[in-house]
């Protein structure tokens, strides 16, 4: 409890980052893992997964691997399931990050103090959807000197 966090929900679809996550954390109460992928909506999709890589994605299909994952609208989940509000998001899912905030309500971000947003799939600058969305919510957008809008990935940090 270093930072006073009162409950940590940590999403991951991938069976084996579920177990290690699992083994990692097993002495935190405060960690609750659940074993589900973060989308625009409830749904069954095919995964794909990579046998050397934890980047794993409901996206990228070029993998000859798949299982079928549980997604969720995690606005939805936390209030269906009378979760804490979020207060710092860490988002890193392979390209759905844009069907993820596009689906979440302004109000669901009013607590939200910092976002990480790793971006995937920037076709046409999608990014800047992102850059927009987090400008319109009060964020101040920070990102790395070698952190482009114009490539296929990078990380953004939005802060209140």
């Amino acid at each position: 409890n270093y930072y006073k966090v009162s409950q940590i929900y940590a999403f991951e679809p991938t069976p084996k980052n579920v177990e290690c996550l699992k083994e990692t954390f097993k002495w935190d109460n405060n960690i609750q893992i659940i074993e589900k992928a973060i989308f625009n909506k409830n749904e069954i999709r095919k995964f794909y997964t990579y046998e050397h890589s934890v980047g794993n994605s409901l996206n990228y299909d070029n993998s000859e691997n798949n299982i079928e994952v549980e997604c969720i609208n995690l606005e939805q989940y936390i209030n269906e399931n009378n979760l804490l509000p979020p207060t710092i998001i860490k988002c890193d899912i392979e390209g759905s990050e844009y069907e993820f905030l596009e689906s979440c309500s302004d109000k669901f971000f009013d607590s939200v103090k910092t976002l990480i947003v790793e971006f995937h799939l920037n076709f046409e600058n999608r990014v800047w959807f992102i850059i927009s969305r987090l400008l319109n919510l009060g964020y101040n957008i920070k990102m790395s000197p070698n952190n482009y809008t114009t490539g296929e990935m990078g990380t953004i940090l939005a802060l209140k």
